[in-house]
């Protein structure tokens, strides 16, 4: 006997008769949830390095957020992103009104989004276009039937044929012939272009958003920031919430009160904006300890490019004088 019920269980995801992926979705964040606990206690204890918290991040709570995430693809899962970037930011030691663009680029990581969309659509081209008929492609071909005429709103169908026509794609979606390529040539293209425009996304986002003005300025990719491994702790939380805008400069600080950008200015210099460089390279309280701490080719005549080349810098030593001097300036400001 065959009994009909709300929900049930299939591989360990929750299926549900309204179609509907809340529950498996909220039961995966849980799950993660516990494991990053255990994670985040025993890399404080052990001192790991941030590429190596990161790495278990993805490789460990990551997995558990997108499980069944191929077919759950066109439900609501903010709430997994939200509890991805907390995770990132608390890696980071930065807070949580951080811009989540700056976040991503900072730690080399991409947001869920691209890893569910990059799974769903190789899954959907995999089943679609499968060699030899099985019974994943037969009731996928009955799902294709079913709303083509009207006898079923897929949303699933929906988010697959939106998603491959906003990467270049949708012949994958409407073709029924054989492809005249392996089915793995597809599923790489499909991720390279789906890589592709998250990085366009990324750089408008970078450009657009007014918070960060100052890490456009700095960054121009999306990789991982060595200095997060070159540093110590102390050094590296300082200089991360510098790049970052975690700070009180009034450039920061006239965003929370919405005072107008030209009006952000120093309190010691009010012909000055009070940014990061004002801070750097300017300002009378920090300028005698510019010198102190930063080589004469970037305290002499300083530039954006100067402050570019300075911040992209591996030297260990460059590094330690830079993130103490900013250290010494978050005290004071």
């Amino acid at each position: 006997r065959i009994d009909i019920v709300n929900s049930f269980k299939y591989l360990g995801l929750e299926f549900h008769k309204n179609r509907r992926y809340i529950t498996a979705i909220k039961s995966n964040l849980a799950k993660a949830r516990r494991a990053s606990f255990s994670i985040f206690r025993k890399s404080k204890t052990l001192n790991l390095s941030v590429s190596c918290q990161i790495h278990i991040l993805n490789t460990i709570v990551k997995p558990i957020l997108l499980y069944g995430c191929e077919v759950f693809c066109f439900d609501n899962f903010k709430m997994l992103e939200t509890f991805y970037l907390q995770c990132l930011k608390r890696i980071l030691y930065v807070k949580k009104s951080t811009s989540s663009c700056m976040v991503y680029a900072e730690t080399g990581c991409t947001p869920l989004y691209v890893d569910v969309m990059q799974r769903s659509l190789c899954f959907y081209v995999k089943t679609h276009y499968a060699p030899r008929p099985n019974l994943a492609s037969t009731m996928l071909y009955i799902l294709h039937k079913s709303h083509a005429y009207g006898r079923l709103d897929s949303k699933y169908l929906q988010y697959i044929r939106n998603s491959l026509t906003d990467i270049g794609l949708p012949y994958l979606y409407y073709n029924y012939t054989p492809l005249n390529t392996t089915i793995t040539a597809i599923a790489s293209r499909i991720k390279r272009s789906i890589t592709d425009q998250y990085i366009q996304n990324w750089r408008v986002t970078v450009n657009t958003s007014h918070k960060a003005v100052f890490y456009r300025s700095i960054k121009h990719n999306t990789e991982f920031e060595p200095y997060l491994d070159i540093l110590p702790k102390s050094k590296r939380i300082a200089l991360t919430r510098f790049r970052l805008s975690n700070h009180r400069f009034p450039v920061e600080l006239g965003s929370w009160y919405n005072i107008p950008p030209e009006l952000r200015t120093c309190p010691i210099c009010p012909l000055h904006i009070g940014n990061e460089f004002h801070y750097l390279f300017v300002c009378p309280s920090t300028l005698p300890h510019n010198n102190l701490y930063l080589q004469r080719y970037y305290s002499t005549r300083p530039s954006v490019h100067k402050m570019n080349e300075l911040f992209k810098s591996t030297n260990k030593h460059t590094l330690l004088k830079l993130a103490t001097f900013i250290q010494l300036i978050l005290k004071l400001f």
